[in-house]
């Protein structure tokens, strides 16, 4: 199963959008993006659903996502 951050990233790259780009459309910043995708924030339900109507993901697929794939104890 793809990450939180992996679907937001491939969603992203698919559409040809920059950070920047996508920030300026939630709104949020670009390094909250950049820490989205890289699994080291979790991002708020508000900004997660945000998220989804601007690139054109399903409702509630990216709080259904994990959010990094954790290392087996």
């Amino acid at each position: 199963m793809e990450t939180r951050g992996q679907l937001i990233l491939t969603a992203r790259v698919g559409r040809g959008l920059d950070l920047d780009t996508i920030a300026a459309l939630v709104p949020c910043t670009r390094n909250y993006l950049y820490r989205l995708e890289r699994g080291i924030k979790g991002g708020s339900a508000r900004t997660l659903a945000r998220l989804e109507d601007v690139l054109g993901l399903a409702p509630g697929s990216l709080a259904r996502a994990p959010v990094a794939d954790l290392p087996a104890p």
